[in-house]
């Protein structure tokens, strides 16, 4: 799941038309921090956002958008998709799509639903003329794998069913000697 996400959340992002990337959550509010591996200066304003590592995102991301919200109890082709959702538009927000598509009997009609949702909230956006064509082609793809993981596996476990442990959750990014996905993207944090 990672992996996908980071190829839109990579590096370091300090684009100041992004309210993200502020701590005070709108532009020319507060310090402009940044945005990296996803993590903004909005969401944690008190982070070290420059120097956050790729382990210290994965941790949070665990907590905030994987956990927190209950999605490592979905199945791994619907968990991708509204914990994507949630990174880019915020976990509560995924939480309230989700919950909108729960009439879908099938995870495929659960995946398209949340996708369309998300699209929709994008395109409302007054940053859609800046960032929209990033953002579309984000949801379309992650849409895109949702489903081919759901074609792949019609009975997938939730996500937290398939870790060791608690204490090593999924997302954990693997040893040091495998390159991680988005380590080396010069694209701002959404894919831009």
């Amino acid at each position: 799941m990672l992996p996908f996400t980071l190829r839109y959340e990579g590096g370091l992002s300090l684009v100041k038309a992004d309210p993200g990337n502020w701590s005070g959550g709108a532009v020319g509010k507060g310090e402009l921090r940044g945005t990296k591996y996803g993590i903004a200066a909005a969401s944690h304003p008190h982070l070290d956002i420059r120097n956050l590592t790729l382990a210290q995102a994965s941790d949070i991301y665990w907590a905030e958008y994987c956990r927190a919200p209950g999605f490592d109890r979905l199945p791994l082709p619907l968990c991708q998709v509204v914990f994507d959702a949630g990174v880019m538009s915020g976990p509560a927000r995924a939480a309230a799509w989700l919950a909108d598509t729960r009439r879908e009997a099938a995870v495929t009609g659960q995946i398209a639903a949340v996708s369309a949702e998300r699209l929709a909230f994008c395109k409302s956006r007054k940053t859609w003329r800046s960032f929209g064509a990033g953002w579309g082609a984000r949801i379309a793809a992650c849409e895109k794998r949702g489903l081919l993981l759901a074609a792949a596996a019609p009975v997938a476990l939730p996500v937290h069913a398939s870790a060791a442990s608690r204490s090593a959750h999924p997302l954990a990014p693997k040893p040091a000697s495998q390159p991680q996905a988005g380590q080396d993207q010069g694209s701002d944090a959404h894919g831009r």
